[in-house]
């Protein structure tokens, strides 16, 4: 009688995948039962697993954190009574841990800081135990589906491929495509990872991507192949402006390129092909350059932390059901790191505990390969670290304390002011400075400025100018303290004054502030520019293209100097369009553009946020200067200091800078400048501080 015990490998091999189809049956009828679903019903596997709930927060800090030998962080929780006579000091919690997975809250930065450099010194074994623990080259869940004979031939990598419970399907007959739905685990946002649309003998997944482009109403797509790849091609219109029809339903238009350094934007308007079906959405699409990842340390941490904030600047105006889509080739390890740190910034900003443990195994539980190498695991913590040190708020007690005067290169204090910006300047460099401008060559002597450009995605747009010129250098700046939004403008030269003129009549301009002293405005000129004092007396009740413009004498207000200016249009039609409002001319600026009198500027400052907050309603200010946007930019970047200080926030002038030069070239662009804000922002806080007598 034959021993059963000792049958062959063949046959051993065929009963072990009996068991696994016997089991996936048995699951796919649990499956079914659970959902109230026919049997002849195809399964759709798109729930997807959810993840651990955030342990409670203790309530009490403890003195001293204890590490074992072996880097797993542990910790003893004080009680609720003990922690409240402890003072109000104790209850700052700093760091939290759950069993080996390490929950940051960076409530406290300091301390934050110094945990990720004990984690990321010496051998880091710490990281690499915690690492090892997500076991990241498994398969956790089934992926038949996938690897069925008919649609293995959709998919480019056998280790690139979606699980069964949460891959993407397509409406249309329950399609297979290689892409995977992964829920936000701090952001109200979901993530698609999906595989590069291919073109083959075999297969073609190219009208299955623009399908699901448009029924999960995907809004940004991150590309991170290159462009030209011969066995591909690539999955949009090729040409500016032409459209393209993908599946016999979707329409996509290509509208808009902007080149940066390390990546590629692009714009298109997708829309349905049927006649009756208005419907459309605008697509941003960041192509990443493929040999990004193996970009040296520590030029790697700007530029993937530039592309976190790039994604986030497209995607914090969407709607909450827009999804943001990760499409590679046969690689996921910049998307986890990519979906990582876009979650970790989330949480930072909110100030709530974090686990970037946590994030990552909730992205395995959704898709293998995510994070393959330990090394990016650690670039991870790394950039967070990076993003810490370059954007660490400081307070105003702080402030006050810190000699922000000249730098002194043996001070420690002071030279971290310089530190600051070198490492701001860097992400600025890399995230903005290399914005494309279309500007049209005819353009280029209208009030350019050099390095002073406007942006092409917040340019003031001349609609239906009378002298069918449509081009003002000009830049929509949205501030962070609310109010209404600034313009920011380069003073009008002789053949940019009727652009000027039309611009504030259309946009009801009430406000016009003038940096620049006025001896300046009539004999200076900037680069291309030849500045023109367009309230002189030379032109009241002069009439220049159909434009008149009339003024009253100055007067003093506030240190500054005002005239009350009325511009009138004279249509073809014999229409007259009157236009009234104030300028103000503020002439307190030396000879490198920074403001003289720190005291003088600061009641400027509050002057132009009374108007901005109160009486021009949500009708722009605009703020105009010869030479660059030096002095626009030390201004707002005060502004919005002040109100932060003003509000009980920390300062986080880092980020103030950052949002300023993402809107307009020339913002902030040396570190004398950077620190004359900081000595504004200090002289603000004195007057905060010091009771009223």
């Amino acid at each position: 009688m034959p021993c059963f015990c000792c049958f062959c490998c063949c046959c051993r091999s065929k009963k072990t995948l009996g068991k696994k189809a016997r089991k996936n049956r048995k699951n796919a009828k649990k499956l079914r039962e659970s959902r109230n679903v026919s049997e002849d019903a195809p399964i759709r596997y798109n729930q997807p697993p959810s993840h651990p709930e955030i342990p409670p927060v203790p309530l009490g800090r403890v003195n001293s954190v204890k590490l074992s030998d072996g880097g797993e962080p542990g910790m003893e929780y004080e009680t609720l009574e003990s922690a409240q006579k402890s003072g109000p000091n104790v209850i700052k919690l700093s760091v939290t841990y759950a069993n080996k997975n390490v929950w940051l809250n960076p409530y406290n930065k300091e301390e934050f800081i110094t945990y990720l450099h004990q984690q990321l010194r010496g051998k880091k074994i710490g990281l690499v135990k915690e690492f090892q623990s997500l076991a990241v080259s498994r398969f956790r869940y089934a992926s038949d589906e996938a690897k069925s004979m008919y649609n293995r031939k959709k998919n480019i990598n056998a280790n690139f491929i979606p699980y069964d419970m949460t891959r993407l399907i397509l409406k249309k007959d329950c399609a297979y495509i290689n892409a995977s739905v992964i829920p936000g685990y701090y952001r109200d946002v979901n993530y698609v990872v999906a595989q590069y649309p291919i073109v083959t003998a075999q297969a073609s997944t190219l009208g299955d991507f623009w399908e699901m482009v448009w029924q999960e109403n995907i809004r940004c797509i991150v590309s991170l192949t290159a462009e030209i790849d011969p066995e591909k091609g690539a999955y949009w219109p090729k040409e500016r402006n032409s459209d393209q029809v993908f599946a016999s339903i979707v329409k996509v238009k290509f509208t808009f390129k902007t080149v940066y350094e390390f990546s590629t934007h692009r714009t298109f308007i997708v829309s349905l092909e049927e006649v009756d079906n208005k419907k459309s959405f605008i697509l941003h699409q960041i192509e990443i350059k493929a040999d990004i990842i193996e970009q040296e340390p520590p030029c790697i941490y700007p530029i993937i932390l530039s592309l976190v904030d790039q994604i986030n600047e497209i995607m914090s105006d969407k709607e909450k059901n827009a999804k943001l889509c990760f499409v590679s080739k046969n690689s996921n390890s910049i998307i986890g790191i990519l979906i990582t740190l876009f979650e970790s910034m989330k949480a930072i900003k909110d100030r709530s505990p974090f686990s970037v443990y946590e994030i990552i195994n909730s992205l395995l539980d959704h898709r293998i390969g995510l994070i393959t190498q330990f090394v990016h695991y650690q670039l991870i913590y790394i950039s967070i670290l990076e993003h810490l040190q370059a954007l660490q708020p400081i307070s105003i007690q702080d402030l006050v304390k810190v000699d922000v005067g000249e730098i002194d290169p043996e001070s420690d204090v002071t030279n971290s002011v310089t530190i600051e910006y070198e490492k701001v300047d860097v992400f600025c460099n890399l995230a903005y400075f290399t914005k494309q401008q279309t500007i049209a060559n005819s353009n280029l002597t209208k009030g350019q400025v050099m390095h002073t450009y406007p942006y092409d995605d917040n340019i003031v747009c001349m609609q239906d100018s009378p002298t069918g010129q449509n081009y003002l250098n000009a830049s929509y700046i949205h501030m962070e303290c609310g109010g209404a939004p600034v313009i920011a403008a380069v003073h009008p030269s002789a053949n940019t004054l009727n652009e000027f003129f039309w611009m504030l009549i259309t946009s009801q301009v009430k406000i016009v502030f003038v940096l620049a002293k006025e001896a300046e405005i009539t004999h200076m000129s900037g680069g291309f520019i030849k500045a023109i004092n367009y309230w002189a007396p030379s032109l009241y009740n002069k009439t220049v293209r159909n434009f008149s413009v009339i003024g009253s004498k100055p007067v003093q207000t506030e240190g500054m100097l005002k005239y009350d200016v009325t511009v009138a249009y004279d249509e073809p039609t014999k229409q007259r369009i009157q236009h009234q409002f104030q300028l103000f001319v503020y002439d307190d600026w030396d000879k490198n553009d920074l403001p003289i009198s720190n005291k003088k500027c600061i009641e400027a400052m509050a002057y132009i946020q009374s108007f901005r907050t109160g009486v021009t309603g949500d009708r722009p200010v605009v703020l105009q200067s010869i030479n660059g946007s030096t002095k626009i930019g030390i201004m707002l970047a005060a502004i919005n200091g002040c109100s932060q200080i003003q509000g009980g926030q920390d300062l986080d002038l880092p980020w103030v800078v950052k949002n300023l030069r993402n809107q307009r070239m020339g913002m902030i662009c040396c570190k004398e400048e950077y620190q004359k804000c900081y000595q504004l922002l200090k002289e603000f806080s004195i007057m905060k501080l010091t009771p009223p007598k």
